[in-house]
C-alpha cells in the first residue's frame, strides 16, 4: 500500500509553497487587515489560474482533483493568505457543474482579476442574515433558497465585521441585492438535471463538503504555523501578544 503523496501532486504542492512564500509575506498579510483581502495577491492567483483549478475542462477550467485543491489551500493557510480563494474555487466549481451561458459568463468575469464570486454556505431565507466568507469583497454571491440557485449582485459592498484575520467576511441578507438578469438566468437553466432536484445535483454534490475541507486544511496549516512560532503571529498582529 502506497501512503505517500501521488507523484503528479507533488509539483502542485511545491508550486503553491513557492507562490505563497513570495506573495503572502507577513507585511502583506498585515496590510490587508482589517478586512483580510489583498487585491494584488488575488490578481496573481488569477494569473496562475488558481481559482479555476476545480472548474470542469469543458467550462475552461483545470479539471484538477479535490486533493490538489486541498494541497493548494494548505499552503495558502500556512501563509495566512489574504484572499477568499477557497470560496471562489467552490463557487466556480458549482457554476462549472451547472453549465450554461450565465455560468460561463461569470467564470469568464473572474478572469479579469478584479471580479470575485463566492458562495453562501447556508440556505438563504428572507429575514435571516448570515456571514459569507469573502462576501465583503464579492461582486456576486451564489445562493440557494431550497428551490433555485441564483447569483445575488450587491448594490454596495457588504458590511465587514472587525475581526482578527478577517477572511473578508460580509454580512449577507436577502433584500440587500439586485436579483437581476444574472440571477434569473442561472436559476432558469438548471432547475433539475436527469430528473434529480437541483439541490441534489449541485449543493449536495460535494460543494459544501469541499468548502469545509478547504477551510479545515487552511486552518490546520495556519495552526501549525502558529505552533512553529508564536512570534510570527504576534509580528503580524501585535495586539495578539498583549
Amino acid at each position: 500500500m502506497k501512503l505517500g503523496m501521488p507523484n503528479d501532486s507533488l509539483p502542485v504542492r511545491q508550486t503553491f509553497e513557492r507562490f505563497f512564500a513570495a506573495e503572502s509575506t507577513p507585511a502583506r498579510v498585515r496590510a490587508a487587515e482589517p478586512v483580510g483581502f489583498d487585491p494584488a495577491l488575488w490578481r496573481k492567483l488569477v494569473e496562475i489560474d488558481a481559482p479555476f483549478m476545480r472548474v470542469a475542462d469543458r467550462m475552461g477550467g483545470g479539471g484538477m482533483s479535490l486533493f490538489d485543491a486541498c494541497l493548494m489551500m494548505e499552503q495558502a493557510g500556512g501563509k495566512l493568505a489574504a484572499a477568499p480563494l477557497a470560496e471562489v474555487v467552490v463557487a466556480l466549481r458549482v457554476l462549472g457543474e451547472l453549465g450554461g451561458d450565465t455560468a460561463r459568463r461569470w467564470i469568464d468575469k473572474v478572469r479579469d482579476g478584479k471580479t470575485l464570486i463566492v458562495i453562501a454556505l447556508h440556505q438563504v431565507t428572507p429575514g435571516q442574515s448570515q456571514l459569507v466568507p469573502g462576501g465583503a469583497v464579492a461582486h456576486g454571491i451564489l445562493t440557494f433558497d431550497g428551490k433555485e440557485v441564483a447569483i445575488e449582485v450587491p448594490r454596495e459592498p457588504l458590511s465587514a465585521p472587525a475581526t482578527l484575520g478577517g477572511a473578508a467576511l460580509g454580512l449577507f441578507a436577502l433584500g440587500q441585492f439586485y436579483l437581476g438578469f444574472e440571477g434569473r438566468a442561472l436559476a432558469g437553466i438548471a432547475r433539475a438535471r436527469n430528473g434529480r432536484p437541483l439541490v441534489d445535483v449541485v449543493y449536495a454534490n460535494s460543494a459544501l463538503e469541499a468548502e469545509k475541507i478547504y477551510l479545515e486544511r487552511a486552518l490546520a496549516s495556519a495552526a501549525r504555523s502558529a505552533t512553529r512560532g508564536g512570534s510570527e503571529i504576534i509580528g503580524l498582529f501585535p495586539e495578539a501578544g498583549r
